[in-house]
C-alpha cells in the first residue's frame, strides 16, 4: 500500500505497524482517505508492506515514511495519535494477548540498522539511559540475532519506545539524527524480508493446509519474537502464516495457520 510521494525524499524512517485488525483500517481511513489526507497535507510518501508480510519476529507491518525531515517526524506522530485511538475488544483477546497488543497501541517501534543498535545504546546503555532520562520515555531494544539467520540481508532491528506523543516525536528526531549522521549504515527500504528457507529451490508441487487455533494460544504457538515458528519452518521446510490478532475465522473465536 503505498500513498502520495515527494520529489527529494530527504529523510526516511521505518515504523512497525501494532499487530491488530483495527490498526490499517485506522491509519487509512474509509477507502484510504485518512491516508491520502495526511500524505498530501505533509508532502511525504508513506508506503505499508502487505498483508502478512511482517517484520521477522513480529506480526507488525512495516510502515516507511519518506520526505523533509520536519514532516517525516510529524507524519510519525500523526500516525501513533491515530493507531492510539484504537480500540481493543477485551473479549475476543485474552488476557496476555490484550495487554501485549494495547502496549504496541501505545508506544512507536523504529527499525534501524543493526550495526546502530551499538551505538545507540552505548557503552554499558549509556546513550539509551540518557535519552530515556531526557526525552521522558522508555526504550526497548530486540535481538534478533537467531532471525538473521532464516532471513535474506536481514540487517535491521527495531527500538520499542513509549512515551507521551510529543516526547515520542523527540525520540524519532533523535534516531534520524543517527541515521542521517552515519551514511555508511544506511535504513534499507525493504518492506518484505523473504525467508531463505522460503526460495523454490526444486519444482515439487506445493500442498496447502489451514489450521484453526484457540485465539488465545496464538502467542503460544508463535513463540518469543517468533522463535518457535521460526524453528517449525526450518525443521520442515515449511511457509507459516498467522492471522492478525483479533482476525478470527467466521463464526468462530479461533484463528487461522
Amino acid at each position: 500500500t503505498s500513498s502520495s510521494s515527494t520529489s527529494s525524499s530527504t529523510s526516511r524512517l521505518k515504523m512497525l505497524l501494532p499487530g491488530h485488525r483495527d490498526a490499517i483500517g485506522a491509519l487509512l481511513g474509509p477507502g484510504g482517505k485518512r491516508m491520502r489526507d495526511l500524505t498530501s497535507r505533509l508532502n511525504t510518501r508513506i508506503t505499508i508492506s502487505n498483508r502478512y508480510d511482517y517484520f521477522p519476529g513480529t506480526l507488525n507491518r512495516v510502515v516507511l515514511v519518506e520526505g523533509d525531515r520536519s514532516s517525516v517526524i510529524e507524519a510519525v506522530g500523526e500516525m501513533y495519535n491515530m493507531l492510539n485511538k484504537v480500540t481493543l475488544p477485551s473479549e475476543d483477546l485474552s488476557r496476555i494477548d490484550y495487554e501485549w497488543i494495547k502496549r504496541d497501541l501505545e508506544g512507536i517501534k523504529l527499525v534501524i540498522p543493526n550495526s546502530l543498535c551499538g551505538k545507540f545504546i552505548g557503552v554499558n546503555g549509556k546513550n539509551r539511559i540518557k535519552v530515556q532520562s531526557e526525552q521522558r520515555v522508555n526504550i526497548s531494544t530486540f535481538e534478533l540475532r537467531k532471525i538473521t539467520q532464516t532471513h535474506i540481508d536481514l540487517n535491521e532491528t527495531y527500538l520499542f519506545f513509549e512515551g507521551e506523543e510529543e516526547n515520542l516525536r523527540k525520540a524519532a528526531d533523535i534516531v534520524l539524527d543517527l541515521l542521517e549522521a552515519e551514511s555508511n549504515h544506511k535504513l534499507s527500504d525493504n518492506l518484505s524480508y523473504p525467508r531463505l528457507d522460503r526460495i523454490q529451490t526444486t519444482s515439487s508441487p506445493l500442498v496447502r493446509i489451514k489450521i484453526l487455533i484457540p485465539a488465545y494460544a496464538i502467542r503460544k504457538f508463535i513463540g518469543h519474537i517468533g522463535k518457535q515458528i521460526d524453528d517449525l519452518t526450518s525443521e520442515w521446510d515449511c511457509h507459516i502464516k498467522v492471522s492478525d490478532y483479533g482476525h478470527l475465522f467466521p463464526g468462530t473465536s479461533e484463528g487461522v495457520i
